[in-house]
């Protein structure tokens, strides 16, 4: 997993705004980390399947659980 947070910008995908926090690269290079305004949850889009999925609840759960276990084993 690579996780790049610069240049961060707003993107609609299937109608919906989204933030894009930066890179997440989980399923295929280029997958974009985003918020959607209002929220806490933190989603990912797979490019090449063109879907938007739920990642975790928040950005607690980002940093604790997923980069953290993500760190811890490699």
């Amino acid at each position: 997993m690579i996780l790049s947070l610069s240049g961060m910008f707003t993107l609609t995908i299937h109608g919906e705004r989204y933030c894009v926090l930066g890179e997440f690269w989980k399923e295929a290079d280029g997958d974009q980390l985003l918020l959607r305004p209002g929220e806490e949850t933190i989603w990912y889009y797979i490019h090449e399947q063109d879907k938007v999925k739920r990642l975790c609840n928040d950005m607690t759960d980002l940093l604790e659980k997923k980069l953290a276990r993500y760190l811890n084993e490699h």
